[in-house]
């Protein structure tokens, strides 16, 4: 999921389930996500992507990339971009607070830095599985080439005693 990066699994263009909100509301009771909210308006008037934004289209609610990937107790979580979040009548504020919080900003840097040196958890698991797989082809090449030499000087794989005292 890592390597292939959060734009694979954004989702950004829907479909977007609609949410009702039960009781009276001005600002009206269904509500869905909408494909500008998957980029942020700058100043100067030009639109990035946030990367960091999925939806799950299975449980129809907005994630964040790399918190719901490396947060350690999701149960014991606040942030409801980390659990699901799909109150779409506060996106406005939700959605900035945390993309400007510590701890959003620490895991994103953190993925991003990893990825850009190419030393990922997953790059560093990887090496010593290849380290390993390497070892253990070395030792089968090993034992292939014993098995060839005993089979070519035709001897048994195990010595053997030709006198009467021995049994099997």
């Amino acid at each position: 999921m890592i390597k292939k990066g959060s734009e694979y699994f954004q989702n950004k263009e829907g479909p977007f389930a609609n949410v009702v909100k039960q009781g009276e509301n001005p600002k009206g009771s269904k509500r869905n996500l909408s494909t500008a909210w998957f980029y942020k308006k700058l100043p100067n008037g030009e639109k990035i992507l946030r990367s960091w934004m999925i939806y799950s289209i299975s449980k129809q609610k907005l994630f964040c990339f790399c918190c719901r990937l490396f947060s350690i107790d999701q149960d014991k979580c606040t942030s409801k971009f980390i659990t699901g979040f799909n109150d779409w009548w506060k996106l406005n504020p939700k959605v900035s607070d945390h993309e400007n919080s510590l701890y959003h900003i620490a895991k994103w840097k953190t993925l991003q830095t990893g990825l850009a040196s190419n030393s990922t958890i997953t790059t560093h698991r990887l090496r010593l599985h290849e380290l390993e797989v390497k070892k253990k082809r070395d030792i089968l090449k090993r034992l292939l080439d014993i098995i060839l030499f005993l089979a070519k000087q035709n001897l048994s794989f195990r010595g053997h005693r030709e006198d009467k005292n021995f049994q099997n």
